[in-house]
């Protein structure tokens, strides 16, 4: 049987859920008097100089910066955290598919990536700043990035698998806390 990333991301995520278990994580979105809370599961539009404010409540909050046309809406589940790249005319919290940067915190995340890139169907691409992204045919709107000796995998998902490569390789992908 062959496990997919996904399906190992899930697992170990649920299993860590299941550990810390009835812990609910409340995060301030601004340091300002009317400061809202991101409720796990409820997503949230936010401007670019309030997701910093999130990052490193749970786990390093990843991002690929701002878009034209694009506005920011964040979400955070037992299993991760997402940043959906939402157009103008998108309600927030919609099902509809867009640019998404999931950031998931999975211990051995290298190891998960290189595995997963030895699978029938995946490529392996090292990025100039050294992590890895991988992804695979059977899936190709998906690419999975890690670092060496980092506990957090992130997947960069767009209904265009070009553009989710492209977004992938581009640099562009990274910490909210290294873009302030």
């Amino acid at each position: 049987m062959t496990i997919t990333v996904r399906v190992l991301v899930i697992s170990v995520t649920l299993f860590l859920a299941a550990t810390v278990g009835g812990i609910v994580l409340l995060v301030r979105v601004s340091d300002s008097p009317n400061a809202m809370l991101l409720r796990p599961g409820v997503p949230m539009v936010v401007a670019p100089g309030e997701l910093g404010s999130l990052s490193g409540a749970t786990a390093p909050l990843y991002w690929a910066g701002t878009f034209p046309d694009r506005r920011l809406e964040v979400t955070t589940t037992k299993s991760g955290s997402f940043v959906r790249y939402l157009p103008p005319a998108t309600p927030r919290g919609t099902h509809a598919q867009t640019l998404t940067i999931a950031t998931y915190a999975v211990p051995g995340a290298w190891h998960v990536a290189e595995q997963a890139a030895k699978e029938r169907g995946a490529t392996r691409l090292t990025l100039p700043d050294g992590r890895v992204a991988v992804w695979r045919t059977s899936r190709p709107t998906s690419v999975y990035i890690a670092r060496l000796g980092s506990s957090t995998l992130v997947e960069v998902f767009d209904p265009s698998a070009a553009t989710a490569r492209q977004v992938s390789m581009s640099g562009l992908v990274r910490p909210v806390a290294e873009a302030k």
